[in-house]
């Protein structure tokens, strides 16, 4: 059986240079909880591939871990660099 045709399951691992991380097992079709108005749900699976659809305020902003990365970055950079007003 493969894992998202297990029924919901949940489980807390530590995870090295994490810390604990909530897995959850889903079914396509459902959805779990984030606080009180964000909500994920399990759109369908193909392979290796999830795809998940994300129900959240305007102010909430999402996204992935690799452009997440690319804007701290980014941000990071600008601050250390003078800006132009200044020199």
């Amino acid at each position: 059986m493969k894992p998202w045709h297990l029924r919901a399951t949940l489980r807390f691992y530590g995870v090295v240079g994490v810390g604990n991380m909530l897995v959850l097992t889903r079914e396509v079709g459902e959805t779990f909880s984030i606080g009180n108005n964000i909500t994920v749900q399990i759109l369908g699976v193909s392979g290796n591939q999830v795809r998940l659809g994300i129900t959240a305020p305007e102010h909430v902003k999402i996204h992935r871990a690799e452009i997440f990365r690319r804007i701290a970055d980014k941000l990071s950079q600008e601050a250390r660099e003078p800006a132009a007003d200044n020199v």
